[in-house]
């Protein structure tokens, strides 16, 4: 279990070195996710800042 869990943050950190845009906008998903799931208000304006930011992703 430790290799398996070491493997996946190392290929995760390769990944945010490769990739930091990718990385960014997964971040802002996930945060948007649990946002919407916290603070059901705020998820429009999430949405539309999301929509402005990241046209590709939510297309």
């Amino acid at each position: 279990m430790k290799i398996v869990q070491r493997a996946s943050i190392y290929i995760h950190f390769s990944f945010m070195r490769m990739c930091p845009l990718l990385t960014i906008s997964t971040f802002l998903i996930y945060a948007y996710i649990s946002i919407r799931k916290l603070y059901p208000e705020c998820s429009n304006a999430m949405r539309s800042w999301l929509i402005d930011e990241i046209p590709c992703h939510v297309a």
